[in-house]
């Protein structure tokens, strides 16, 4: 049963054990005593050099969470590898925050399995941060790659960093973590660090796992996971302003359960048509592609195509997300392709942001990849996501690095795109969805093929009424067996 949550007493700061402040004095590396940390210090009869690191804004963090979240918290400072996992809703970014909030920027990476959902946690995929591509070669050759002579910065960035936090973890499998584990241990111990790297797994295996999970495994069934001795920490109690009754129906969904009840209630309550301005999303790129082609096209603006320029192999470009030719109009909802400032406190636009074309200027015609700059507006919501900040980005076209998509094979680049790093966004594949909230949104659930694609479609919307449904069948919903024996196993339901 989900558990709805009630306000919080004033005491649970009495949950902050001596060992866990001091693990938080010891993570952060700037602050000053402030009145909040003279207050929390007199209230738990501590003295304030316990405090003397801890500002205002990190004591916010921490006395936010709830009994079940500071446990977390605890093992999280305590340098323990984790699992915080639960239904949508339960906290989990709360955690983050709150981790981050005490974790020094060159020690803690903030990284998640996809683009868009690296975009909601202001950090970059793990594939970006290591160095690793596609993921997919073995990991000797990610040790070349480090050791080239064009990534002193990347092999600086991994020796530095204690503790790797990556979220949507149900969508990396278990090859993929143990080439993690493998190469972020290997490159440290060749420098002499021999202390074993956090991880700070967050996501829900029964949402969408990898496309790969099928052959190569979970995450939780990886030698590195074992190696780990990775603690689960399973969250419950629902944070957010939500109808209790459709958070129980979306809870049997996750299970893999619809029964013809929770389908009529479903159907009842949803939107009967779909709002202005919707994000539909369906579960076949191919489907999103149609879709957002359809909605360019009730634009009345001038059509401007972008060719790309590719270079080498061309068999290796079909991993490449960037689109070999680019229609955009003023007016156009699009989705950046790859990180270009993410360390920005305001304005960050790393690969999932969402923005709008704001204006094309064309310097000839027709255009081509060399003469044009097109204007999209952005929104930053910030690590809270209640303080969006609006802000523009010119890309100009060209043979730049901005605009480079290349394709390693051993430690050389065998095949580059040069294209404008964004897509149409109107439609998304519900994959590309996973970890994104909506206020107006339209599930197309035809040709749902995957475990926890349903579930994690329905669970997109902030509310019922917001959202409309078509095509839900009991077909369309399911949960994957080994995910479920996981958690069983785990005690967790």
């Amino acid at each position: 049963m989900i558990v709805v949550k009630k306000k919080r007493s004033p005491s649970i700061v009495e949950h902050l054990d001596n060992d866990t402040l001091r693990m938080v004095g010891e993570n952060l590396t700037h602050g000053r005593t402030t009145h909040g940390a003279v207050r929390l210090a007199c209230i738990l009869g501590r003295t304030c050099a316990t405090f003397r690191a801890i500002t205002n804004s990190v004591l916010q963090a921490i006395l936010q969470l709830d009994e079940d979240q500071l446990k977390v918290f605890q093992a999280a400072m305590k340098g323990e590898s984790i699992l915080i996992t639960g239904v949508a809703g339960t906290g989990k970014s709360q955690i983050v925050r709150a981790i981050r909030s005490v974790s020094s920027p060159d020690r803690m990476a903030v990284t998640a399995s996809t683009g868009a959902a690296a975009a909601m946690v202001g950090g970059s995929t793990i594939n970006s941060f290591l160095g690793m591509g596609t993921g997919r070669e073995n990991v000797e050759v990610y040790f070349s790659i480090v050791y080239g002579s064009r990534n002193k910065e990347l092999k600086e960035r991994i020796v530095s960093t204690d503790r790797i936090l990556i979220d949507e973890i149900s969508m990396i499998d278990s090859k993929f973590f143990d080439k993690i584990h493998s190469l972020v241990n290997g490159v440290r111990g060749r420098v002499g660090n021999t202390l074993p790297v956090q991880f700070i797994l967050v996501g829900d295996f029964l949402q969408l796992p990898a496309v790969s999970a099928t052959t190569n495994g979970f995450v939780f069934q990886s030698k590195a996971w074992k190696e780990l001795g990775v603690k689960v920490f399973e969250l419950k109690k629902v944070h957010r302003q939500t109808d209790p009754k459709l958070l129980e129906v979306l809870g049997r969904i996750r299970g893999g359960n619809l029964s013809q009840m929770d389908h009529a209630y479903l159907m009842e309550n949803c939107a009967k048509e779909p709002h202005e301005d919707s994000v539909c999303l369906f579960a076949k790129n191919d489907d999103a592609d149609t879709h957002n082609r359809v909605v360019l096209s009730k634009i009345h603006q001038p059509t401007h195509p972008f060719n790309c320029v590719d270079k080498g192999d061309e068999h290796a470009l079909t991993a490449v997300t960037a689109q070999p030719k680019l229609f955009l109009k003023v007016g156009a909802l699009v989705m950046c392709l790859k990180n270009i400032n993410v360390s920005a406190s305001r304005g960050r636009l790393v690969n999932g942001s969402v923005g709008r074309v704001q204006k094309v200027d064309v310097v000839e015609a027709p255009p081509t990849i060399r003469n044009a700059h097109i204007t999209v507006e952005f929104t930053d919501y910030g690590d809270t996501g209640d303080s969006p900040h609006k802000f523009t980005h010119t890309f100009i076209t060209g043979c730049t690095p901005e605009n480079e998509f290349s394709v390693y094979k051993k430690d050389k680049i065998v095949a580059t795109r040069y294209q404008i790093p964004l897509k149409l966004a109107w439609g998304v594949s519900i994959h590309k969805s996973q970890g994104a909230t909506f206020d107006k949104l339209v599930v197309n659930m035809a040709g749902c093929f995957a475990d926890g694609q349903a579930y994690v479609a329905l669970s997109r919307a902030r509310t019922l009424a917001g959202m409309h449904i078509t095509d839900l069948t009991r077909r369309c919903v399911r949960a994957s067996a080994v995910a479920l024996d996981f958690y069983k196993r785990s005690s967790l339901i």
